[in-house]
C-alpha cells in the first residue's frame, strides 16, 4: 500500500478523498478530510481502508438514489479525481474540470489573489501580517480547498496552534481578523458559501477587569521621562527616537522609517503608516530643530535613525525591543508603560493646553470624528499647526538634555572633522558612548 488518500499535516495522519462535481452540492464540499489519529504510516494506510470504503458507499448510495450513473460502479476500489486510473479526457470529461477548479480553490492560490487586491488598499506591513497569519494555517491544514474548512477544523487548529501560545486577548482577536478578511473576500466572491470563523471571536473569554491604574500606554510622568532621557543619553537611535516620539507624536515605526527626503521646511512628512488617516505633515518642535540637523548631517543610509535592521516587515523591532529593556531597568510597569505611553505624553500636552480635538487628530494620524471635517475640510495650515506644537514645554531639565545632546554631536563631527583626534580613536569614542549602558 502506498500513500494515495493519505495527507501529512502537523499532527498527524489524514485520509483525503475528492468527491465528483455531479454530487458535491449533496455533501457541500468537493473531498472528505478526516483525522486518522495517528502519526504512524502503516497504522494510517490500515485505518484509511475502512474511511475509503465508507466515502465510496455514501456517494454511490446517493448517485443510485438520484438514478445519476455512478462512476463507481466499474471499479472495484475508490476512485479519488486526482487519482483516477480512467483518462478524464474520453470517460469523464466533468472530473477533469472538476478537479481544475479544486486546484483554483486551493488556500494558497487564493491566498496569492486576495493579497493581490489587498495590497492597493492596505500598507505593505498589515499585507504582510495577514499573509504570515494565514500561512500559518495552511502550514497546520494543508494546501486545502477553502470549501472544506469548517468551524471543527478551524476550532482544532485554534486549540492547538494559538492558544498554547497564551497570548493576550487583542493579539487573538487580530489573528482572527486577518485570517477571516480571507474568508470574507472568498465570501463577497461567491466562492463559499459561509465564513466558519463568523462569531469564533465572541467564544473568547473577556479580559480580567481592571481600573484606569492598570491601563495600558499611560503618559510618563515628567520625573519618569527625565530618568529615561538621562539613562538612555548615550545611545543615539534610542535617545533620538524618544525625543522624536514625545515631540511628534509619532508611532515607533513612522519614526524608524522616516527618511532625510521626508523633511520639507522643518516639517516631517508621514507619507504611508497604519490607516488611512496616517499620512500627514507635522512640524518639528524648535527644541528639537537642532538636534534633527545634526541627525540629517550624520546619516550614513539615509534614514533619520541610521543603522536599524528590518524583522518581519519592521524597522522598529530593535528599538522597541532596546526600550523594554531600559524600562526594565528603570523599574517601569511593563504593561503601563511603552512607547506609546510617549504618543500619550504628546496628546496630553496639547490637551492641557486646550487644543482643538480635531487638531490633535490630525497631528497624531486618527480618523476626524466630524463627518464635515473629515469629508470637506483640507485641514488646518500648517503656519498654525507649528505654533500649536511649539507650546508643548516639557520642562527646563528636558530642554537642557535636548540642547546638550546637539551640543555633543555637533562637537564630536567638527572635531573628527578637523582631525583634532584621530579617525580610529573618535569611531571608539563614538562605540563606547553607544554601548554604555548596553553592557548593563
Amino acid at each position: 500500500m502506498d500513500k494515495r488518500y493519505l495527507l501529512l499535516r502537523k499532527r498527524g495522519w489524514y485520509v483525503r478523498y475528492a468527491i465528483p462535481q455531479k454530487v458535491q452540492h449533496y455533501f457541500g464540499k468537493t473531498e472528505f478530510v478526516v483525522s486518522l489519529k495517528t502519526r504512524s504510516l502503516e497504522e494510517a494506510k490500515i485505518r484509511k481502508l475502512r474511511y475509503l470504503e465508507s466515502f465510496s458507499n455514501a456517494i454511490n448510495s446517493y448517485l443510485c438514489h438520484s438514478n445519476i450513473d455512478s462512476v463507481f460502479q466499474d471499479s472495484p476500489e475508490p476512485i479519488s479525481i486526482a487519482t483516477s486510473k480512467h483518462s478524464p479526457n474520453q470517460n469523464y470529461p466533468d472530473l477533469k474540470e472538476s478537479n481544475l477548479e479544486i486546484k483554483r480553490f486551493r488556500l494558497s492560490i487564493l491566498l496569492d489573489e486576495f493579497l493581490g487586491e489587498q495590497s492597493k488598499v492596505l500598507t505593505k506591513y498589515t499585507c504582510l501580517r495577514k499573509q504570515n497569519n494565514i500561512e500559518n494555517l495552511i502550514e497546520f491544514l494543508g494546501d486545502i480547498n477553502i470549501n472544506s474548512l469548517d468551524k471543527p477544523t478551524f476550532r482544532e487548529y485554534f486549540d492547538q496552534e494559538i492558544v498554547p501560545q497564551n497570548l493576550a486577548r487583542n493579539t487573538v482577536l487580530g489573528k482572527l481578523n486577518d485570517i477571516g478578511s480571507l474568508f470574507n473576500w472568498a465570501l463577497r466572491r461567491g466562492i463559499i458559501q459561509s465564513n466558519p470563523l463568523k462569531g469564533f471571536g465572541a467564544t473568547l473569554p473577556l479580559p480580567r477587569k481592571t481600573n484606569s491604574h492598570h491601563d495600558a500606554n499611560q503618559p510618563l510622568s515628567r520625573r519618569m521621562l527625565f530618568d529615561l532621557l538621562c539613562h538612555i543619553q548615550e545611545e543615539d537611535e534610542l535617545f533620538n527616537t524618544t525625543l522624536l516620539g514625545i515631540y511628534t507624536g509619532m508611532r515607533i515605526e513612522e519614526i524608524c522609517r522616516l527618511k532625510t527626503t521626508d523633511i520639507e521646511s522643518e516639517c516631517l512628512l508621514i507619507r504611508e503608516g497604519k490607516t488611512q488617516s496616517a499620512p500627514r505633515k507635522i512640524p518639528i518642535h524648535k527644541s528639537i530643530l537642532p538636534l534633527i540637523a545634526t541627525m540629517i548631517a550624520s546619516t550614513q543610509d539615509g534614514y533619520l535613525i541610521e543603522g536599524l535592521k528590518i524583522y518581519r516587515g519592521k524597522r522598529s523591532h530593535s528599538i522597541s525591543k532596546r526600550l523594554g529593556t531600559r524600562r526594565k531597568q528603570l523599574g517601569f510597569d511593563r504593561g503601563k508603560y511603552t512607547f506609546h505611553s510617549l504618543r500619550a505624553n504628546f496628546v496630553t500636552e496639547l490637551d492641557n493646553q486646550g487644543v482643538d480635538l480635531s487638531i490633535i487628530q490630525s497631528l497624531i494620524g486618527h480618523r476626524q470624528q466630524s463627518l464635515v471635517r473629515s469629508i470637506y475640510s483640507g485641514g488646518p495650515k500648517i503656519e498654525k499647526l507649528r505654533e500649536i506644537v511649539n507650546r508643548i514645554d516639557y520642562g527646563s531639565e528636558i530642554i537642557s538634555l535636548v540642547q546638550d545632546a546637539a551640543t555633543i554631536k555637533m562637537g564630536d563631527r567638527y572635531m573628527a572633522k578637523k582631525g583634532l583626534y584621530k579617525k580610529d580613536e573618535w569611531r571608539t569614542r563614538q562605540l563606547k558612548r553607544k554601548n554604555l549602558y548596553r553592557r548593563n
